[in-house]
């Protein structure tokens, strides 16, 4: 009897331990993944060989800029000349003005931005307000360069025409060279990234207005964050899928909200997960090919066309939250 009360006891303790443990790692996810990513990161860069990518083309680029050019036409590196705007500085990732001051892909979070404006109610006065505010930044920001050489910087930092190498595209090594280049093929990527932020924004604002109509109703219900985010990550998604060239660095503009899109989407777990692994496989493959360019376009579509099916079915979105639940 008391060999059973004391085996009991230890089982009891074990499991009071492991789940002690359990809680203490869950409390403190955040610090253990941030540690592992600082050592795997620091392990990356030491062990892998091509890890630098345009770096030293970037820091050529600054270092002109600091010695006093402010002609863009000679402002260069070792992979071309400099295309992004101006500001250079790591911290104004952060604010959304700077942001794209530094590099011009967060104008892809425009269009869910401005839902975002609408859907918090601000009136169309404030909204070009907000509009107006954003271009003016940008203007004191250029300020040294088209106070000096005005028709270089427009052309350098606003380039539409700019022509990519077709060796470091990682989304369209399935098409030949010569369409990739083509004019022709630029201007059908862009009208339909134009039709298919429109179409989104009409299934945006029609989810908002069943929500709206929700709040009138209950007054304890609040829109919710989720409704968005959601929109911003989904025009940046979009605005990747219709890229007329992705580099290897450009992962870095969106892997950190697919997740959140396959979750909110109601996607099948096991295909997020598929899309996700394989995602992960195809901008890892260097140089790129025509299978893991193919495979990285499936990807994308499935999650943007189970984005859209569901947006498009009434109610699947949790765009409202009781507020009460918060409490």
């Amino acid at each position: 009897m008391l060999k059973r009360t004391t085996k009991k006891m230890r089982k009891s303790i074990l499991y009071r331990e492991i789940k002690n443990c359990y809680e203490f790692l869950m409390n403190n996810l955040i610090f253990f993944l941030f540690l592992f990513e600082i050592i795997l990161n620091v392990a990356i860069i030491f062990l892998v060989k091509y890890t630098e990518i345009d770096w030293k083309t970037y820091m050529q680029q600054i270092s002109k800029v600091k010695r006093g050019v402010r002609d863009y036409s000679k402002i260069y590196g070792n992979t071309g000349l400099m295309v992004f705007f101006t500001a250079d500085t790591e911290i104004s990732k952060i604010f959304l003005l700077i942001a794209v001051s530094v590099k011009m892909n967060i104008l892809l979070f425009a269009p869910g931005y401005l839902f975002a404006l609408i859907q918090t109610g601000k009136r169309v006065s404030v909204i070009i307000k907000y509009v107006s505010i954003c271009a003016v930044v940008q203007l004191i920001i250029a300020l040294p360069f088209l106070s000096s050489h005005p028709v270089s910087y427009i052309k350098g930092a606003f380039n539409i025409k700019r022509i990519f190498i077709y060796k470091w595209t990682v989304n369209w090594k399935m098409i030949p060279e010569y369409t990739f280049k083509s004019p022709s093929f630029h201007l059908l990527l862009l009208s339909l990234h134009v039709i298919s932020l429109m179409f989104m924004f009409f299934y945006w604002m029609k989810k908002f207005n069943h929500a709206h109509h929700l709040i009138k109703i209950k007054k304890f219900m609040l829109i919710s964050n989720k409704s968005t985010i959601l929109p911003i990550f989904q025009a940046n998604l979009i605005g990747i899928f219709f890229s007329r060239t992705l580099h290897y660095q450009f992962y870095s503009w969106y892997y950190h909200t697919i997740p959140f899109i396959i979750q909110s989407s109601g996607m099948n777990k096991v295909l997020g997960y598929i899309c996700l692994i394989l995602i992960e496989i195809c901008w890892n493959v260097y140089p790129a090919n025509s299978l893991s360019s193919l495979t990285l376009w499936i990807c994308h579509f499935i999650i943007i066309a189970w984005s859209v099916t569901r947006l498009m079915q009434t109610g699947k979105y949790n765009l409202v939250e009781n507020s009460e639940k918060s409490e």
